[in-house]
């Protein structure tokens, strides 16, 4: 079971993350933390600025089943539990709407990460998986297929995701991932695809 001071630990890097415009918690921001057979997941809306140990959700790793806690998951919650139960490596995993990296889940490209050492050391190939509407089952599967092989993945016309062992390391690579896809924006001309409803719904 996660200690009071591991869901903290996730916490500590909620503001940081929110300052720096890597999450809104009312557009899109999702983080979650796991210990064995269990991981604690934000709730659906939070203040980044107040958010509490007591105020995480713990839900099952197998299923996405709920444990202990008050208020509603995040609705991308079944994807973290996909990924958690494929992923031995994964720890914390981290949903957010960054601008750059967002812009270019909407576009042909993807970012630039062989660009430096740094960003390809830590992240790798940047995969994309294609749109499915949020919280669905086909969602779900798709996200959690990318994560299998990949440290960062952009979810088409949505957001990004990463996974890492620790809290500082997400940190760390959804700045480094913003980083790179406002390098790869000011280097290419993006060709946009924006949603359409009567063709993705």
């Amino acid at each position: 079971m996660l200690s009071t001071e591991e869901k903290e630990e996730l916490i500590r890097i909620v503001p940081l993350l929110s300052s720096r415009g890597l999450i809104s918690p009312l557009s899109g921001g999702c983080l979650s933390i796991r210990k064995g057979d269990y991981f604690a997941i934000t709730p659906d809306t939070f203040n980044p600025f107040t958010l509490k140990a007591e105020d995480l959700i713990i839900l099952n790793v197998a299923d996405g089943s709920y444990f202990e806690g008050n208020g509603r998951p995040n609705i991308n919650y079944m994807f973290h539990a996909l990924t958690y139960s494929r992923r031995g490596d994964a720890r914390v995993i981290i949903f957010g709407t960054p601008p750059y990296a967002t812009l270019l889940s909407a576009t042909n490209l993807l970012p630039k990460t062989d660009l430096f050492v740094q960003s390809w050391m830590e992240l790798g190939e940047i995969r994309k998986s294609t749109y499915a509407l949020a919280g669905s089952a086909i969602f779900t599967g798709r996200v959690a297929e990318e994560l299998m092989t990949a440290n960062a993945v952009l979810l088409e016309n949505y957001g990004v995701a990463v996974v890492a062992s620790d809290p500082l390391q997400g940190y760390y690579r959804m700045e480094l991932l913003e980083n790179v896809s406002k390098m790869t924006v000011s280097l290419s001309k993006p060709i946009v695809k924006p949603f359409n409803s009567r063709q993705k719904l």
